[in-house]
């Protein structure tokens, strides 16, 4: 009986020390996203200004408009900065409804 409880043990304790290690080296998605500039070359200034504008006024902040902008681009490569902005509006319009 000793035995069978003291493998147990060891089974469940080595279950928990695994599955601590996976999830303490995941890797960060902060660190997988590009960086954007804040200077001339961020994406939400090269969008046409009407949908500049559509789209700050969902969001109300332009660093969250560059980061959502940066986000479609890493999923939609070689997309114009227009159609990224219409994608990101549009997504933003579905999940609100």
């Amino acid at each position: 009986m000793k035995k069978i409880v003291g493998i147990t043990g060891l089974a469940i304790g080595t279950g928990v020390i695994g599955w601590h290690l996976t999830r303490a080296y995941k890797p960060s998605l902060v660190n997988s996203v590009p960086t954007i500039n804040n200077n001339n070359s961020s994406l939400l200034d090269r969008v046409s200004p009407k949908l500049r504008q559509q789209l700050l006024r969902l969001v109300h902040n332009r660093q969250t408009a560059n980061r959502l902008l940066s986000g479609t681009l890493t999923n939609h490569p070689g997309r114009s900065p227009n159609w990224l902005a219409e994608k990101v509006i549009y997504d933003l319009q579905r999940d609100r409804t």
